[in-house]
């Protein structure tokens, strides 16, 4: 085993000797570093009403007007094309199955 390698215990309990340590061998526990993307809220509620926040409002704009193809509207294949790149075919409830 070299120093770079993980160690992966599955059964998290194993010794040493059971896994074949050498006596002349060393072995080094460092925790990994994991960083944490943060997700901002897509809703906020304010007086009792749910909006969309600033960003997530920004996103689903910029996102519409990727597929919208009639003066700022989009059309039935248009429709179809937006569902099929961004939620998926054979979805419950979609308007295309193709």
């Amino acid at each position: 085993m070299t120093t770079s390698q993980d160690l992966n215990d599955p059964r998290n309990g194993t010794t040493l000797s059971e896994m074949k340590f050498k006596p002349n061998e060393n072995i080094g526990a460092f925790r990994k570093r994991v960083d944490l993307l943060r997700k901002a809220p897509i809703v906020e509620d304010k007086d009792g009403q749910v909006k969309l926040t600033p960003l997530a409002f920004l996103i689903s704009k910029e996102i519409f007007e990727q597929f919208a193809d009639v003066e700022g509207r989009m059309s039935e294949v248009a429709c179809s094309k937006f569902q099929k790149d961004w939620i998926g075919t054979g979805v419950k409830g979609a308007l295309v199955n193709n």
